[in-house]
């Protein structure tokens, strides 16, 4: 079974269909019990930094023993961020520490911003063609706006 940890953030229910559509069993959790038996561990998060501190103060532990033990791990949006030390969205939010480095925004200038609402189309500059290649692409996910640090920061 999946464990869909459930900390406050976003996307939960999109994510919980995603699996549906795939037939993957997965549930909802907040149980640090249930996360601690899962085959696999999700954590969902379309959201500000700031709702880690729920992770950090009943899900942190079964959380870290899944991923040191190898459990199968994915992090999204906010959920892989606090893999990190932090976030300067949240400075007085810790994140798990598993990396090293701060997550922060991308800086206003590295932005390409397409139609729509602008959290579902946020591209980062990757070229002279990178423009013209989303254009015409049918994929149209966000790039996370708080990257995770450069190595070596």
């Amino acid at each position: 079974m999946i464990a869909i940890v459930d900390y406050g953030a976003g996307n939960i229910s999109s994510v919980k269909k995603a699996f549906e559509h795939l037939g993957a069993a997965a549930q909802v959790t907040s149980d640090p019990q249930v996360i601690a038996s899962a085959a696999k561990v999700v954590v969902p998060g379309v959201g500000h930094f700031n709702r880690c501190k729920t992770l950090n103060e009943a899900l942190r532990e079964p959380i870290m023993n899944a991923i040191r033990s190898g459990i199968p791990f994915l992090g999204i949006c906010v959920g892989m961020q606090w893999l990190f030390e932090g976030s300067t969205e949240s400075p007085e939010t810790a994140g798990a520490g598993l990396f090293q480095g701060q997550c922060s925004r991308f800086p206003a200038s590295a932005i390409l911003r397409f139609g729509g609402h602008p959290s579902r189309r946020r591209f980062r500059k990757a070229g002279p063609h990178f423009e013209k290649a989303i254009r015409h692409s049918k994929i149209h996910e966000a790039i996370n706006a708080l990257p995770r640090p450069p190595r070596g920061n």
